[in-house]
């Protein structure tokens, strides 16, 4: 048994035996499924990187499920439509599967696992028709699965393909749809043609980008009827009959295109502007912004799209195909070219989002898969004794072994870590079961905070509102939701009877929100909730109690020159030859950051106390908007913050930034640094630091209404 099972692997390698192939192809599928850790993650809610988009997807799936499947009419739980007094929504994509995933809730229950199951098998069973398609051309099994198996080693991919977002199940169906063009363009049946369509069509219902594609079909027709190109090698055209093959595609165009036109009218019907429905252009930015946006995907998103060497692979790849033009199959190479200047128009037409959704990468895979199909097809017609050579195929099967422990490092990074952040939202998630002794009703309406996205009202399945920023595309002056008192009395004159509250924290870094916590319904862990309507009070929490204050004007040194004096003589701050009169705010003296002095200003409490909080401010001179105050434990995957709010600015270009934390748990008796950071290649300037420390705040809330843990 185990000689016949090691037969089967050893004419895998080969390129032979199609039947054992497939069932080889798709266990390994399984087992790398397995390494990623599906298993596990499939029945994660909605969190880490894009929750927020995550809880959309989902929020419009349930809203159909909870409010009389009317596919026309999708909504989600952020109130922001009709002036803030609805949730109706459309995006951009047909919600054929969210419809799907509300009809599967009533068949087996509200089980938010099924979105992540179906977008998997799709995107695997994707998979399986690339490995197809590319035997097609390679006819070989190793090379085709090997390349196939490479597309799964992109943390990018292997994150989304177990997600809530559509992306990477838009990718998947394109690539069926490809297969069975090419396989039309091989053997001219018209039942091909016809399934082609429709896995396209589906495509774009998941997401518009999934037509990349088809467009590219769409104009190799038209080049094939003037007669600038041909079919195949033997230069047998593709659409044989004309005009009357291509149809098929042009009706699903004008489908998806129907729907984009009829979600524009509904979004303005109902003055919605959650979901876009338009383009944000590299025009629209000026230089330093294109910049800024260059330098975040390097930063944030580059190592997340492939391993550094198969970004290089890929590149090489792409530049031999002028070379081998003559060898590559007429239509692959036809695609591959024509595909090009579609994806490049796309980045043009949606370059700012770039900057902070990797997910709209996911359907450029499209131009990696045909020029990785296009070169190796080309290479391997042209020294195809060098493609059957066993050591090349090991190396190859190496580099694959590297980039799967890769995929699985980079992707597992977003359910760990600072990139999970979001996952202290799941208590709404835990709290659901206890709201009727709260005496909250499931049509109630609720303002939760902090968070700008619907993603806390998803979790505890409620209507409402949260800090929701309504941006308006950047073609109106934003909408701001509940963050100052005005805009919780509008919310509560639009419905609001609650509010949730995550942590006792927000409510001290938000003064205004002391109006409206006087009546505590309950609590659980550290959510608490609060009735907006009630006038009985029976909580209090007064103000924060102060324990240290701390300045430093940056005018005084210690007599060595290389510290800082501050308002307290036992404290002292580093780096004081950063002094600089070149640039002050106030006096003379200011600290002057750069790369030889990227840290500055830092100083160390012992044994701080879970529940303390510091907030800490500073004027800065930073133009590029790259200065941080930085908290952190003594080692940073301990604790690490340096969110910044800017209070602040002058016409002089000085801004006034600040931070607010209060100690977790897990910094309880350890040393906490407090310093500034600038990673930039030019100068900043920081003056007139302030730190404040302040006590634990007392816990005596915790013995009112509802249940702790």
């Amino acid at each position: 048994m185990a000689l016949k099972q090691l037969k089967v692997i050893q004419n895998f390698f080969r390129g032979s035996k199609p039947g054992p192939a497939f069932l080889v192809f798709i266990a390994i599928l399984l087992a790398l499924s397995a390494f990623y850790k599906y298993p596990e993650t499939v029945f994660y809610p909605p969190q880490s990187i894009h929750a927020w988009r995550q809880a959309d997807c989902a929020s419009l799936a349930l809203n159909y499920y909870r409010h009389g499947m009317k596919f026309f009419h999708p909504r989600i739980h952020l109130l922001v439509s009709d002036n803030g007094t609805s949730g109706y929504a459309a995006t951009s994509e047909i919600p054929v599967f969210y419809y799907t995933i509300a009809w599967l809730y009533k068949i087996f229950g509200v089980h938010e696992s099924l979105i992540r199951i179906i977008n998997l098998i799709i995107f695997l069973t994707g998979l399986f028709y690339l490995f197809k398609m590319l035997h097609i051309l390679l006819k070989d099994y190793f090379w085709s699965a090997g390349l196939a198996i490479l597309l799964f080693t992109s943390p990018v991919l292997v994150y989304y393909a177990n997600n809530y977002l559509t992306n990477a199940s838009a990718f998947a169906l394109g690539l069926i749809g490809f297969y069975h063009f090419l396989s039309f363009s091989e053997h001219g049946r018209t039942s091909s043609l016809y399934y082609s369509a429709l896995f396209y069509l589906l495509a774009g219902a998941f997401k518009i980008t999934g037509l990349f594609m088809l467009i590219a079909i769409i104009a190799y027709f038209f080049l094939e009827q003037t007669g600038l190109t041909r079919g195949s090698m033997s230069g047998i055209k593709t659409f044989r009959k004309g005009a009357r093959q291509v149809w098929p595609f042009f009706l699903v165009v004008l489908i998806i295109f129907s729907w984009i036109i009829y979600a524009r009218c509904y979004n303005t019907i109902h003055h919605a502007s959650h979901f876009s429905t338009t383009i944000f252009p590299i025009w629209n930015l000026d230089l330093k912004g294109i910049q800024g946006v260059l330098e975040g995907i390097r930063k944030l998103w580059l190592p997340s799209y492939f391993n550094r060497y198969t970004l290089i692979l890929i590149g090489l790849m792409g530049l031999s195909i002028p070379f081998n033009y003559r060898f590559i199959n007429p239509l692959v190479r036809t695609l591959t070219i024509l595909l090009l200047p579609i994806v490049i128009l796309f980045i043009i037409l949606q370059f700012w989002t770039f900057s902070q959704h990797d997910y709209y990468t996911i359907n450029l895979y499209i131009l990696a898969v045909m020029i990785l199909a296009a070169s190796f097809n080309g290479l391997q017609n042209r020294a195809a004794k060098a493609f059957k050579n066993h050591i090349l195929k090991g190396l190859f099967a190496l580099f694959l072994l590297y980039n799967v422990f890769y995929a699985r490092e980079e992707s597992g990074k977003r359910y760990a870590g600072w990139l999970n952040e979001n996952s202290a939202f799941l208590v709404f998630r835990e709290i659901r079961e206890k709201l009727p002794e709260f005496g909250i009703h499931p049509d109630d309406t609720v303002i939760c905070l902090p968070g700008s996205g619907l993603l806390s009202l998803y979790l505890v399945d409620m209507d409402g509102w949260t800090a929701y920023v309504d941006t308006r595309f950047g073609r109106g002056e934003p909408k701001y939701y509940n963050q100052d008192s005005s805009g919780i009395r509008e919310s509560i004159r639009n419905g609001a009877r609650y509010l949730f509250i995550m942590g006792i924290e927000e409510i001290y870094r938000k003064p205004f929100l002391m109006d409206f916590t006087r009546h505590l319904s309950g609590h659980y862990k550290d959510l608490l909730v609060f009735d907006l309507l009630s006038d009985d009070r029976n909580f209090n929490i007064g103000n924060r109690q102060l324990k240290l204050e701390l300045t430093c004007d940056m005018e005084n040194l210690s007599p060595d020159g290389r510290l800082y004096r501050t308002s307290n003589d036992s404290i002292l701050l580093t780096n004081g030859i950063s002094q600089s009169g070149e640039q002050a705010f106030n006096g003379s003296y200011s600290s002057k950051l750069s790369q030889d002095h990227a840290f500055s200003l830092s100083t160390g409490f012992d044994k701080v106390t879970a529940g303390e909080s510091f907030v800490v401010s500073t004027w800065i001179y930073d133009p590029k908007d790259q200065c941080r105050i930085i908290a952190s434990g003594e080692n940073p995957d301990q604790f690490y913050y340096g969110r910044r709010m800017i209070e602040v600015a002058d016409s002089l270009g000085w801004q006034k930034i600040k931070i607010d934390f209060f100690v977790p748990a897990e910094m309880d008796g350890n040393l906490l640094n407090i310093y500034l950071f600038y990673p930039g290649a030019d100068s900043v300037y920081v003056d007139d630091l302030e730190i404040q420390y302040f006590k634990k705040p007392d816990q005596g809330w915790l013995n009112g209404p509802g249940t702790g843990s």
